[in-house]
């Protein structure tokens, strides 16, 4: 049975830690300089400080999808209250049918509309191209992200 809901920090990470490297080999780039190293402490003062939201997806117990959020006033834009921000997420190849990720997308949002976020930013990889389901959902477009490593 697929079940949706948020939880803590410390049972996620024990039982989706299995999970990250798949998610990482199938989505990081710049490996060879970029190596995947979760930083716990910075996580851990995130929930103590109510800016962080976890919502998992499982099947029969078992993890095999999550989305993670940061939860703060966007810097330019203080008075406009709180913004989510997507940090990660990732869904299992075999779960990627049926609608289980957009339910999972909706669940997030329904999520993040109770704790009274004003906006969500959410990406994704632009070779894991998620756009239409994104617009979809109701989101547009805002901006163009790229990157480069220096080292």
């Amino acid at each position: 049975m697929i079940t949706y809901q948020t939880e803590k920090l410390a049972a996620f990470f024990i039982d989706a830690k299995w999970l990250f490297p798949e998610h990482y080999e199938e989505l990081a780039l710049n490996k060879d300089k970029v190596k995947q190293k979760l930083d716990i402490p910075r996580y851990e003062h995130l929930e103590e400080n109510n800016a962080l939201h976890i919502a998992t997806v499982r099947d029969d117990g078992k993890i095999v999808g999550y989305f993670v959020s940061f939860l703060m006033p966007h810097l330019h834009y203080a008075d406009a209250g709180t913004c989510g921000y997507c940090d990660m997420y990732f869904l299992l190849k075999p779960y990627r049918i049926g609608g289980i990720g957009v339910r999972l997308l909706c669940f997030v949002e329904k999520c993040m509309k109770e704790l009274g976020v004003v906006k969500l930013y959410w990406s994704f990889k632009v070779h894991q191209d998620h756009k239409k389901i994104f617009e979809a959902l109701g989101f547009k477009p805002s901006d163009m992200m790229y990157t480069k490593v220096l080292t």
